[in-house]
């Protein structure tokens, strides 16, 4: 177990290094405007109220553990709330598994806050709790949906890694391969090869709309050494969900126990577009109530 955690924590170095390092923005602090700009009439201050929603960035944020921490960390994500004002959104992440997506505003570098000890103690005695720095996320200007996968460092705070979930850049249907490994590895899938680089994660040349059965193999290429097929199999595909094939490395001198393959997988929350908008909803009272027939039966008389 040990040697897992190290490679674990040698990994999530690896992958912070790599990840948005080359965008990387930097936080704004707003302007500090004069002492005169609280005398401003209502209609000014609702301005500029509007003009601080839009420059806030709007994403769709999923967090997930590499391996969870065994202390089990609470975390939390500072964004502002409706008054301006920094508050902190408690979430709850698992290991290797989505479990659902924040609806994030606010800075494009996200504050991920975790509850802990501050060192300080209260009048009785006991410790104060409350929520510090683990890891600031970095966006782009172009980032609305993104995963992160977290490495904590038993240190308070963490590595990540981040991968673009924008439908448009990894779409329902198709596979990605995030190659963890120092070696080369090729993918074949449905007969389409696709090939990635120590260190490169690659998406898959096709998509499957519709639900199909294709072949997918998968296989390391050594340099200098032989190639091993890693994994070959027949696999459900379409575009109810998306899935992340994750190759690892471990010190071995036997190629057969050297490589890893573990993936997670993402469902389509709205596949073929089933889902229908709250708009296209029909009122309550659109249809007539079911008494109002009867009614109108009732009314004539000559009937009798």
């Amino acid at each position: 177990m040990p040697r897992f955690l190290a490679l674990a924590a040698l990994l999530g170095g690896l992958l912070c290094a790599s990840a948005h390092a080359a965008n990387e923005p930097k936080s704004i602090d707003p302007p500090t405007g004069p002492k005169t700009a609280s005398k401003a009439s209502p209609k000014a201050g609702a301005g500029k109220k509007k003009d601080k929603e839009i420059e806030q960035h709007l994403c769709k944020l999923r967090l997930m553990w590499w391996l969870a921490p065994k202390e089990g960390l609470e975390l939390g994500i500072q964004q502002e709330n409706d008054q301006g004002q920094a508050d902190i959104v408690p979430i709850g992440i698992s290991q290797m598994q989505i479990n659902g997506s924040i609806d994030y505003h606010g800075q494009v570098t996200v504050p991920v806050m975790r509850k802990g000890a501050t060192g300080e103690v209260d009048k009785k005695g006991k410790p104060i709790v409350s929520w510090l720095p683990y890891v600031t996320l970095p966006l782009k200007p172009d980032d609305t949906d993104i995963c992160v996968i977290l490495f904590d460092n038993g240190k308070g705070g963490a590595n990540f890694r981040i991968f673009d979930f924008k439908p448009a850049a990894f779409p329902y249907g198709s596979l990605k391969i995030v190659n963890l490994s120092g070696a080369k590895v090729a993918c074949s899938l449905d007969g389409k090869v696709i090939q990635a680089d120590p260190g490169k994660a690659v998406l898959s040349s096709n998509s499957f709309a519709t639900r199909a059965a294709p072949q997918i193999t998968m296989a390391v290429q050594e340099t200098g050494g032989e190639d091993r097929i890693l994994f070959m199999s027949r696999m459900i595909m379409s575009d109810n969900s998306r899935s992340l094939f994750f190759v690892i490395e471990r010190p071995s001198d036997n190629i057969e126990d050297r490589y890893e393959v573990t993936s997670i997988v993402d469902m389509n929350p709205n596949p073929a577009g089933l889902l229908r908008p709250a708009s296209n909803a029909p009122a309550s009272d659109e249809n007539p109530p079911a008494k109002a027939p009867k009614e109108t039966k009732a009314a004539p008389k000559k009937a009798a």
